[in-house]
């Protein structure tokens, strides 16, 4: 009888702990702060995958159209990236280089009686060598990134001008110009510890290239991309 009165009682206490143990190992898996001496310092290595939501042309644009022909690119994009950092205390800075790839396009038209033009714009490459500053929170870092960007972008320029009269077409014209604009960009972001050495991000990133002439026009471009990364940590 004293066997299956300590039997019960260990049922009872397993069913009264055990509930508990599950508590905190959920509260472990949902912390901000899993990993209390987690160090920052040293170099990672990652990559990227991202869209591009809008990188629209500036400049003068086909000045015959008042700046009308102006295209928005939209398209997905993706690369690795790699930096160092340097932890003092809550803070975090470093460097960081990264290069990708893009899919972004975008073509508009216009015509007049006379006149019917259309002008492509593309981003297919570019790099960038970035400062970043952040703030620890728990095992999350909330950072800005500042620095310089180069990209290669392309441009088609289709030009047909119509006699009124007859409707035959009086010239027609196109060039295709690849250039590399070099320009300014800022990011905001957050990286995420998931475990010490695996770090996620996710990140909202402005440049503004510069102007340079593609054959009869001037072309730059603003970019906004969003992106989702995930690094090692060595």
């Amino acid at each position: 009888m004293s066997h299956f009165k300590h039997a019960l009682l260990f049922l009872i206490i397993s069913g009264v702990t055990a509930p508990s143990a599950d508590a905190q190992a959920s509260s472990r898996k949902f912390s901000l702060n899993d990993f209390p001496d987690l160090d920052w310092s040293g170099p990672y290595l990652g990559a990227t995958a991202g869209y591009l939501s809008s990188f629209k042309g500036t400049g003068t644009i086909s000045a015959d159209f008042n700046g009308e022909l102006n295209p928005e690119a939209k398209g997905f994009t993706g690369g690795v990236y790699v930096g160092y950092n340097i932890q003092s205390g809550n803070f975090v800075y470093g460097a960081e280089l990264d290069a990708n790839l893009s899919s972004a396009s975008g073509i508009k038209s216009i015509s007049t009686d006379a006149v019917s033009a259309s002008l492509k714009l593309t981003q297919r490459e570019s790099a960038s060598l970035r400062a970043r500053f952040g703030y620890l929170f728990g095992d999350t870092l909330v950072y800005v990134g500042a620095g310089i960007s180069a990209a290669k972008i392309g441009s088609i320029y289709s030009n047909t001008v119509i006699d009124t009269t007859s409707l035959a077409v009086v010239s027609s014209d196109q060039s295709n110009i690849q250039k590399q604009h070099l320009g300014l960009t800022f990011g905001l972001g957050l990286d995420y510890a998931l475990t010490p050495n695996v770090i996620a991000r996710t990140e909202y990133r402005y440049t503004k290239y510069e102007q340079k002439s593609h054959d009869v026009d001037k072309i730059g471009a603003d970019s906004h991309e969003w992106r989702a990364g995930l690094a090692y940590k060595f």
